[in-house]
Formats: structure tokens, C-alpha cells, sequence
């Protein structure tokens, strides 16, 4: 019985520590590839006004959210990295490492309201999972091989203006 107990508190420590763990990585992953890239990003603080000036040694980043990257050079790996941040609202990168598979991570980004992909090379088939950002305004994509039938599935889905 003690060992039972042992284990499924090892088990809850392991997953609590992921559940809280693994989103602030991808944040910190993502923070320096935009730094090494020469980027921009944009932050906002949302933690308690106590600790607005931090509590210790990069423990500010804790209540730090990711609203706003521009980059360029970069590939799946960083779109899912930037998918995964909940108040992103703003993404513009360019890239011919970006593919089909990176664009469908974007498509979780339930967030995100402006979009630029450019230079990607993309096709219509590619683009079709941003059509489930419903809350996206803006969708730019200069310089891709798109022909515009994939706007279809946007106009029924989300609230695309331009």
C-alpha cells in the first residue's frame, strides 16, 4: 500500500510539473530563437502588480505572455513553438524552412488576429487549417503560391477582414 502511494505521488509531481513546466519552456524556447533571429516581440505582464519587478532571477518571465513576434528565417519548429503561446495576437514571419505541417500548428493558435506568412512558398491546400483561427482579422500572405481557393473555407469560419 505505501509503495502504491509513493508511486502515485511521483506520478502527480511528474504531471504537475509538466502541465506547469512544458508551457513555460516552449515560451523561453521561443523568446530566444526570436532573440538569435534579430526579431521583435512583444510581451505583456500579467501576473500579480506585487511582483511586476520580479521575485528573483528570471522568475518574472513566469507571468509574462507573448502577444506580438515578428521574424524572419524561421520553420515548423518555431511555428509550433509560437502556437502554443495563448495571447498571441500578432505573427509575422517569413521563411522557406515554413511548410504544410508547420501552418497546421498554427491552426491551434486560437489567439492569433494577424497574420503574415511570407515567402513560405505555400500553397491553398497548405493554408486551409488557418481557416480554424476563428478569431483571425487579418491574413497576409505575399510572395506563396496561393491562388485564393481556400478562402472559401474561411469565410464560413472565421472573422477575416483582409
Amino acid at each position: 500500500m505505501g509503495n502504491l502511494v509513493v508511486t502515485a505521488g511521483l506520478l502527480l509531481a511528474v504531471a504537475l510539473g509538466l502541465t506547469l513546466g512544458l508551457p513555460h519552456w516552449r515560451k523561453l524556447q521561443l523568446l530566444q530563437r526570436v532573440e538569435q533571429s534579430g526579431g521583435l516581440v512583444r510581451t505583456e505582464y500579467v501576473g500579480p502588480e506585487r511582483y511586476r519587478d520580479g521575485f528573483g532571477e528570471g522568475d518574472r518571465d513566469v507571468f509574462t505572455r507573448i502577444t506580438d513576434i515578428r521574424v524572419d528565417d524561421v520553420d515548423d519548429a518555431f511555428l509550433s513553438l509560437a502556437a502554443a503561446q495563448p495571447q498571441l495576437r500578432v505573427l509575422s514571419v517569413s521563411g522557406r524552412e515554413i511548410s504544410g505541417a508547420g501552418v497546421a500548428e498554427l491552426g491551434a493558435a486560437s489567439s492569433v488576429r494577424e497574420l503574415l506568412l511570407i515567402d513560405a512558398g505555400l500553397t491553398d491546400d497548405e493554408i486551409v487549417p488557418l481557416a480554424r483561427l476563428v478569431g483571425l482579422e487579418e491574413l497576409r500572405l505575399p510572395h506563396n503560391a496561393v491562388e485564393g481557393t481556400a478562402f472559401r473555407q474561411f469565410s464560413r469560419q472565421c472573422a477575416l477582414r483582409k
